[in-house]
């Protein structure tokens, strides 16, 4: 009984191809958050072999707060395989920008972000 919370998209930095493709979609179930689920659609682009998609599914939470901000609201993506965990900060109603494994802004000049589709 999940509803669409949003859809977010946007191209962040790849060592070894043009960029990946980042289509990140959450499912929201307000009475349970255990049945908070995802749909990640990375597609590396201008690889070797062209471009290549995967697409994985998987549960997500929200935390609350980081070191800086009490307030911060971060989606906790594959809290059960902690060897896949992935943090998205949320910017506000319209971005996410993506974290490190340590729930850091990641430094960079590239752009981590991710915004919302219409």
């Amino acid at each position: 009984n999940a509803a669409l919370l949003g859809s977010f998209e946007g191209v962040i930095p790849c060592a070894d191809c043009g960029g990946i493709k980042t289509e990140l979609t959450l499912y929201q179930d307000i009475a349970n958050s255990e049945n908070n689920s995802y749909t990640l659609k990375e597609t590396y682009l201008g690889g070797k072999t062209g471009d290549t998609t995967f697409t994985t599914t998987g549960k997500w939470d929200i935390l609350k707060g980081t070191p800086t901000n009490k307030e911060a609201v971060i989606y906790f993506l594959n809290y059960e395989e902690p060897d896949d965990a992935r943090y998205f900060l949320k910017q506000s109603d319209t971005s996410i920008v993506m974290l490190d494994k340590d729930q850091k802004i990641i430094a960079s000049e590239h752009n981590y972000t991710l915004r919302r589709k219409p």
